[in-house]
């Protein structure tokens, strides 16, 4: 399983010695690697403890220690960042990542320290300039420490940009041979580039460093399903559950693996499964999408409805904003596809009411506002109200320009495109999703769809092959996968 947020850690130069413990951490840095500073060694120790775990997301694991840590001393704000990043719930998170930031500006907290933890709220805040500024200086003072070009690797990966995370954990994996986290994450990324030979080593080699433990068999097992080697995948997922019965991610991945297999009963068994074992309600929100998903592969659109509408009860109940606002979202995306524009705008306007709630970060908020501007550009393309899209468009651009987010400026490019396909502008339509998410299989379909109605069948079946065999499982994919397979079948 891949993190869901970027869980590599780094600590610092040497400050207030009277507070620090000395020897492990001159070590550290002796050896140019961030040493981790807090006034407590046990604290040291069961942080050191939660890292590896989180790193290699075993979080229910995690979690107790990192806990355990902050109550060894209340001033760690490493401990606090790291214990932010397995959060299951956004509050948790906006929590435990406040006091890390809080605790940063503390005298006691080093450069390093601070740094790390300014690039990830920058980075949970969408602000890429600010994240990036941060890890440059990370680097410039520890350029031999595997984990902080690590760091870099995930700040180049959410900025679309995996040829040079590739780069930054090739590096990683060659200052550390025995990183087994960092392996994980390179086999992630070799394959999201199509080297799916590199990603099987990778992920080989991670298996064999890290044998006991039940991730490495869980990424495998998804670079499995991903060249459509479904048996087998289902295998390794087994396996890992083998290693710990409670990794409920390998239940999901069983579950997603008989969704392409066809069978849409046993794939929500699985989801079940992972609904009714979750250590936390993270996972119950992950099981429930993952129905709502495969609802929408089946088309189900009815039920998918209904599964989310349970998805965003139990957000309330969590008072996660941001998974509730997601499911509106989704809904509004699944109501667009089947035609259904007055209730999609309808699932916006409540996204647009919910975004409202005062306890949301300023940030949080608007980056959800954002996102409402490019779904609303969409339903008026869908009306074939081009005037008042482009409007919208031309009042996104400089927004994106300024917030520099390289899939934003992707989405801009989508969204001229499927207004130009839709007013019948074939070859105007294909130059703007060339400048669109290449590894988005919705942006896909729909480029499928205007080599087709220009008249060139041959380009338009390789790219329906392709959406068929891109077995990444979401909401968008799910929408367009089965009318793919409809084209590659007829």
């Amino acid at each position: 399983m891949k993190p869901l947020f970027s869980l590599k850690l780094k600590s610092t130069l040497l400050v207030s010695l009277a507070l620090l413990i000395l020897s492990p951490a001159t070590v550290l840095a002796q050896r140019g690697r961030i040493p981790v500073t807090t006034s407590s060694r046990q604290a040291r120790r069961l942080f050191l403890q939660g890292l590896e775990r989180s790193e290699n997301i075993e979080n229910a694991e995690a979690i107790p220690l990192l806990d355990r840590a902050i109550q060894a001393d209340p001033n760690f704000a490493l401990a606090y960042l790291v214990r932010a990043q397995v959060s299951p719930t956004f509050p948790e998170f906006r929590r435990f990542m406040d006091q890390a930031v809080s605790h940063s500006s503390s005298s006691r907290v080093s450069a390093g320290e601070r740094y790390w933890i300014l690039s990830a709220e920058a980075q949970a805040d969408n602000d890429n300039k600010k994240s990036k500024a941060n890890l440059d200086q990370l680097l410039r003072l520890f350029p031999n420490d595997a984990r902080v070009h690590v760091l870099m690797s995930n700040y180049y990966r959410n900025t679309a940009n995996d040829p040079a995370a590739a780069r930054e954990l090739e590096r990683a994996t060659h200052l550390d041979r025995n990183y087994a986290a960092a392996f994980n994450l390179l086999g992630y990324v070799y394959s999201a580039l199509g080297n799916y030979n590199g990603s099987e080593q990778a992920f080989k080699t991670y298996i064999r460093l890290r044998p006991a433990s039940p991730n490495p068999y869980d990424s495998y097992a998804e670079l499995l399903l991903r060249i459509g080697r479904f048996d087998e995948s289902i295998a390794q997922y087994r396996k890992a559950l083998a290693h710990n019965p409670h990794f409920v991610s390998s239940l999901r991945g069983i579950g997603v693996n008989y969704i392409f297999k066809g069978d849409y009963a046993k794939a929500r068994e699985a989801f079940q499964q992972e609904f009714d074992s979750a250590p936390d309600v993270g996972w119950k929100f992950n099981a429930l999408n993952a129905t709502a998903s495969s609802y929408v592969h089946e088309g189900n659109t009815e039920e998918a409805l209904r599964t989310l509408e349970r998805l965003r009860a139990l957000a309330g109940q969590e008072h996660d904003v941001p998974t509730a606002l997601g499911t509106y979202e989704a809904a509004g995306l699944v109501l667009l596809e089947a035609g259904r524009l007055d209730d999609a705008v309808a699932q916006l306007d409540q996204m647009d009411r919910l975004r409202e709630d005062p306890g949301l970060p300023d940030a949080t908020r608007e980056n959800f506002r954002v996102q409402a501007m490019f779904d609303r550009a969409r339903v008026l393309i869908a009306r074939h109200d081009f005037a008042a899209a482009q409007a919208r468009i031309d009042e996104l651009k400089p927004i994106v320009a300024a917030r520099g987010n390289p899939f934003e400026e992707r989405a801009v490019n989508e969204l001229l495109g499927m207004s130009e396909l839709e007013q019948g502008h074939y070859d105007q339509a294909l130059a703007y999703f060339a400048k669109a998410d290449q590894t988005d299989p919705y942006l896909l379909y729909y480029t499928a769809v205007a080599y087709e109605r220009k008249g060139d069948s041959t380009n338009a079946m390789k790219l329906y092959k392709r959406i068929v065999d891109w077995n990444q499982d979401n909401i968008g994919y799910a929408v367009v996968r089965p009318r793919a397979l409809a084209k590659v079948r007829s």
